[in-house]
């Protein structure tokens, strides 16, 4: 697939998936969902890929959806336009990454809003830039926030803050991210992207890849269910991780005090 408002690359176990309209704050098209998910197929389907990064070029993570396209739904605005949209995010829903074996961070290094937001919030670890302010915007769009917003976003800041964030609309910056816990590190300007490679880098070098895949699904099962099934769902993929080669060689290299080598086996 040849792609217009993305880039990607792959090299030393991580990809790179770059929004790339910056020219419009890299807002989103109606093909830029689409550009996205082929991305992260390719990264989940390449045994070499261990992480996954998503950021924007210049100096916009992204401003959400593009105006032109919200200006050509909302002037239709009929059921044949309402049914449109509920098809193509029921395929495109940015809840799906929550299904990737793989981690996937989010480099944000500027204004990230709306769609934007929503796509960040479903990685599983945010690095916000000093200068980068996110939020929900839908409510001032006469829109109501998309792809199970409502759910995820209060696990992670709580319900009052959630609720906040939803029903006013209003961006943040990221100071008050990382206050609540929306985002797990603050750097300076220009160095999101550095740090998100650091993480990715030290998760290809050393973490066992099935093991994080497994301990990533733990996670958000974990969400959604009691402790006594999370206890089940724990100790089961424990008893599965003892018998595969990766948890010898992690044994092995600890003991020989080296860089353990995953295979993924």
């Amino acid at each position: 697939m040849d792609y217009r408002d993305i880039m990607f690359e792959a090299a030393d176990g991580v990809a790179l998936i770059t929004l790339n309209r910056p020219h419009r704050l890299n807002a989103f098209t109606l093909e830029t969902s689409d550009e996205i998910f082929d991305a992260l197929h390719r990264a989940e389907t390449d045994d070499s890929v261990r992480a996954v990064i998503i950021t924007g070029a210049g100096r916009a993570f992204s401003a959400g959806a593009d105006i032109a396209i919200l200006a050509e739904f909302g002037g239709r605005a009929d059921a044949s336009s309402a049914e449109e949209i509920r098809e193509r995010r029921k395929s495109h829903s940015f809840s799906n990454l929550l299904a990737l074996r793989k981690p996937v961070i989010a480099a944000i290094n500027g204004p990230c809003v709306g769609m934007a937001f929503t796509l960040a919030v479903y990685c599983d670890i945010r690095i916000a830039a000093q200068s980068a302010r996110m939020g929900l915007a839908f409510v001032r769009r006469g829109l109501t926030p998309e792809d199970g917003v409502n759910w995820v976003l209060p696990r992670l800041v709580g319900q009052g803050r959630a609720l906040e964030l939803q029903i006013t609309g209003r961006l943040i910056d990221a100071r008050e991210a990382l206050a609540i816990g929306l985002v797990n590190h603050l750097v300076p300007d220009g160095q999101a992207l550095p740090k998100a490679r650091e993480i990715a880098a030290d998760i290809a070098r050393n973490c066992a890849p099935f093991a994080v895949s497994e301990g990533k699904r733990l996670a958000y099962e974990g969400l959604s269910c009691d402790l006594e099934t999370a206890l089940e769902h724990c100790s089961e993929t424990t008893s599965r991780m003892h018998m595969r080669e990766d948890f010898k060689e992690g044994v092995q290299a600890f003991a020989e005090h080296r860089p353990p080598r995953f295979t993924g086996r």
